[in-house]
């Protein structure tokens, strides 16, 4: 008992810190503005479930023609976490990108006691949530030009709309993944092969997401996973990986890596030497690649 409760405390303390950078920390004063003037709106349903609602911030001054949007996806194991937590990320943003819109998305957790929200509920979520919006957008005076960047299972949600849903729904401009997976099918033995304390814990992480092993459910891991996904039309791609990540293994982007450079795709990739799935001492350097590769295709 007292093994598993480490195991789990390891795997809490993981996500929390991750929901820490995704929210921000002073590490970002240089940075952040006191205030830039938007008008937020919090807690906006787009379907019925109390966890499928999103804020939205619109700047003052915006148009159809120049306001394009950042969709943000927290993280959290895909079983904690909240859209608030991307709070600090927006402000970030906000100051070097003023006009531009952002939308934090809310999404149906896993609740692996209740053996509920399974995925592909978050999947279709965050489909239904960027749709929503941009549905709305003649209403929000916003673009149909938007990017979507997630943090850890935010990360593995936004490629996976990125590459699955970029022909049959909106296509994003680009894509942005900190910390996140690519392959489902592959993640559970990888994380085993690492041998990381912890890691019974982070396998059966993804195991609770799925609602079963590989073995029984190979089709949902296969359609679970972002690398299936990409073709010579997938949207540009960053990046950015921390070499001795616990709980999302460097193979994951390493084989995403090599996907998009066999397809053509444009993307940057970054994999941090010494660096955990926090990221805590490599803060600034990944704000800057966010900047710059947002300046490059979200203009």
């Amino acid at each position: 008992m007292k093994n598993s409760f480490v195991k789990f405390s390891s795997f809490v303390s993981a996500t929390v810190l991750l929901m820490i950078f995704c929210a921000g920390s002073p590490l970002y004063a240089e940075h952040v503005q006191d205030s830039v003037p938007v008008t937020a709106l919090m807690d906006q349903p787009y379907d019925r479930h109390e966890k499928q609602k999103f804020d939205i911030y619109l700047p003052v001054e915006r148009s159809a023609e120049s306001t394009p949007v950042l969709f943000l996806i927290h993280g959290g194991g895909f079983s904690i976490g909240d859209k608030s937590t991307c709070k600090g990320m927006i402000k970030l943003l906000q100051t070097a990108f003023p006009y531009m819109a952002y939308v934090a998305v809310g999404y149906r957790l896993v609740d692996s006691k209740a053996k509920t929200n399974h995925f592909p509920a978050q999947e279709e979520d965050v489909k239904a949530c960027i749709e929503y919006v941009l549905n709305n957008r003649t209403e929000y005076g916003i673009s149909e030009k938007f990017a979507v960047f997630g943090a850890s299972a935010g990360a593995q949600l936004a490629l996976l709309y990125a590459y699955k849903y970029g022909t049959g729904s909106y296509k994003p401009a680009a894509v942005i993944s900190l910390v996140g997976s690519s392959n489902m099918s592959k993640i559970g033995e990888q994380v085993m092969a690492n041998g990381y304390p912890g890691k019974e814990t982070f396998y059966q992480l993804f195991i609770d997401v799925v609602g079963g092993t590989v073995e029984e459910k190979p089709e949902l891991y296969y359609t679970s996973s972002p690398i299936n996904y990409v073709t010579a039309d997938s949207p540009p791609t960053l990046m950015l990986n921390a070499e001795n990540d616990e709980i999302v293994p460097r193979q994951q982007s390493d084989e995403l890596d090599d996907k998009l450079t066999a397809y053509g795709v444009e993307h940057t990739y970054r994999l941090y030497a010494g660096q955990t799935h926090n990221m805590r001492d490599v803060k600034n350097e990944f704000n800057e690649e966010i900047i710059t590769f947002l300046k490059k295709y979200l203009k």
